[in-house]
């Protein structure tokens, strides 16, 4: 069974979403419901070459796009149609490399609707630092305003990570994703998001969450400065409620395993702490 609203497992030891604010939550809803849509969605596969961006970028809402194997080097921004699914054949096989302007978001996703990027890496060319000299921002590797969305077995290399602007109920999932490098900030989001299983490593935040929902589930911290950064500006406020909840993860050798400490109405629960300090 899966939420209705944000379309997560709905867990067995729960009576819902904790993600989703409890009054707005939908009727759970199977996930082979054994209907069929009235419309198929449009599917084109796409290969490494001249005309993969342009055709990307004009493909319709609820398009599936399939990556091939191989190496999409970009120049710029590249912008993702709303509502689309974006898919590689696996991080390991399909990357997508862009050489983009400073402090801008390399991948970028504007709109309405439900936006899925899956299977692919996402990294800066090296050639992107080289602008940088003398000053200039990070990129984020992805970023996402408007719509929900769900990111899923991703990695993200060598910079700025995911950032994802928008309402606190409109809810965003990132399952089973690796985000690494020094200096670099994991997951960036002011709505409300779910992270499931995936790993931070050698990073200067993990997750830097303000004026939000967090619930972060069986994911592992390692070798970061700062494991989980919440702002408890927002949700939180109100006796019993939770802004943050991290549950059932792994930190490791973090600097700093939560700034603030502790911050306000944020749960902890069952992780499991190894190396100096908590």
């Amino acid at each position: 069974m899966q939420c209705a609203t944000c379309l997560l497992p709905l867990p067995s030891d729960g009576p819902g979403c904790p993600l989703c604010p409890q009054e707005g939550l939908a009727p759970a809803l199977a996930v082979d419901s054994g209907l069929a849509p009235v419309l198929a969605p449009l599917t084109i596969e796409l290969a490494p070459g001249a005309a993969w961006r342009h055709a990307l970028e004009e493909a319709a809402p609820g398009t599936t796009v399939r990556l091939q194997p191989g190496l999409y080097r970009f120049e710029g921004e590249l912008a993702l149609p709303a509502g689309i699914t974006l898919e590689g054949a696996g991080r390991e096989l399909t990357t997508l490399e862009g050489l983009g302007a400073s402090g801008r978001c390399l991948l970028n996703h504007r709109g309405p609707g439900l936006f899925q990027l899956r299977g692919v890496e996402v990294r800066p060319h090296q050639g992107f630092w080289q602008r940088l000299v003398g000053g200039g921002e990070r990129p984020h590797l992805l970023g996402m305003q408007g719509g929900a969305y769900l990111v899923e077995g991703c990695s993200f290399d060598m910079a700025d990570g995911v950032r994802a602007a928008g309402d606190a109920g409109v809810p965003g999932t990132v399952v089973g994703c690796r985000f690494t490098g020094s200096g670099a900030v994991g997951l960036t989001t002011t709505g409300a998001l779910w992270v499931e299983a995936c790993e931070f490593v050698g990073l200067a935040k993990g997750i830097d969450a303000s004026r939000g929902r967090l619930v972060v589930r069986n994911s592992r911290f390692e070798a970061n400065a700062i494991g989980v950064a919440w702002d408890d500006e927002g949700y939180g406020r109100e006796p019993g409620e939770a802004g943050c909840m991290v549950a059932r993860c792994a930190f490791r050798d973090n600097r700093e395993t939560v700034q603030p400490k502790p911050p306000w109405r944020c749960r902890w629960n069952d992780n499991r702490y190894e190396g100096p300090p908590r």
